[in-house]
This record gives C-alpha cells, structure tokens and sequence, in this order.
C-alpha cells in the first residue's frame, strides 16, 4: 500500500512538473519608438504593446511557477527612455557605469535599509550589457509584500527599462526571479527602430 502512496505521488508531481516546464516558447516583436526588440516568451506569457501611453509600453503578465505555496502573477512592464542619462539608469536599475563595468548606484544623501535586501546584477544579453536589481518592499501589510526586480538596457542614446514583482516575501522559494532574468537576457535589439 504504501509503495502505490508513493508512485501515486510521484506521478503526479512529475505531472505537475512536466505542465511548468512543457509551456510552448515564442518571440516577443515590440517596437517601443527607438527600442525596437525581439524577446523569447520562454513561459507562454500574454503581452501586449501599448502605442496610446507615452512612452510606449509593453506588458507581459504570466504566472510562471503556478505550483509553488503562493504563486505570483509576474506583471512586468517594458519602456523605451530616450534620452536615457545616469539618472535614468539608477532609477530603474540601481546602476551605475564605471570605469570597471556597471556597478550599484549608492545615493549618499539616502540611508542604506538593509532589510530591502538590495541585489545588484548585471544582465547579459546579444550585444549587450545592462544593470538590474531586485529589492523587497519593506512596508505595508506583510501579507502583500514583494519582491521586486528592475532593469535597463542601453541602446544607443536610449535605454530599454522595465520591471515588475516576482515574488511574495512570504513565499521565496516561489520566486519567478531567475526566470524573468533568463527570459530578460534574451532580448535582441532589431534594427529599424523609429521616433514617434
């Protein structure tokens, strides 16, 4: 009896395994103004690019790990900034250019919080390099807390930023953060961008 307990319970999760992980990949065509870029949809997400709003945008929303405790609708949001300047990249990515690559962007008229939990990454994509962050938001009722993630990639005179939650703070091990990274390090600018 017990051995049917256990190749039952096998069985179903690796069926459940097997439903996360069999979602079918497509590409992802926006053109934000002068970010016009293609993007792997490694999790089957809805998108959509929205012209009316300026800049334009792109959402993307999915609920990439649906079986975890708690899961969470990862809603990220995508814009072109043109000009995109150092403030604009510490804004959106907690980043900084240096001499020796991106680095994180310290405000020294702001304190450190340390229970933000601020990590710093640097983004690898085709032909290019960009900062990113992840921080938790530390109030609010502890039910609803997140973790958020933020990026910016450099393109030209421009950048293409973006972000959204990818996480409940009471349900980390749910976290989509690695996936949207690896879906993030797919974007491949295209050529034929053009100002509204």
């Amino acid at each position: 009896m017990k051995v049917w307990l256990i190749v039952l319970v096998l069985s179903f999760s690796s069926i459940s395994f097997a439903n996360e992980a069999n979602v079918k990949s497509s590409v992802i065509s926006a053109d934000l103004d002068v970010c016009k870029f293609k993007m792997n949809n490694l999790y089957g997400g809805d998108y959509e690019v929205d012209k009316e709003e300026v800049p334009a945008l792109l959402f993307y929303s999915k609920v990439i790990k649906p079986n975890s405790r708690r899961p969470i609708e990862v809603d990220l949001k995508f814009r072109c900034v043109d000009p995109a300047d150092a403030q604009t990249f510490a804004n959106f990515s907690g980043g900084k250019m240096t001499d020796k690559g991106w680095v994180m962007s310290l405000d020294p008229d702001v304190a450190a919080d340390t229970s933000m939990h601020n990590t710093f990454y640097v983004l690898k994509g085709k032909n290019w390099e960009g900062p990113a962050i992840s921080q938790d938001v530390t109030n609010g009722e502890e039910e609803d807390r997140t973790r958020g993630f933020g990026f910016c990639i450099p393109h030209g005179s421009a950048a293409l930023c973006g972000g959204g939650n990818v996480a409940y703070l009471n349900d980390l091990n749910g976290s989509a953060l690695k996936e949207v990274i690896k879906m993030v390090e797919t974007i491949e600018f295209v050529e034929g961008g053009s100002k509204v």
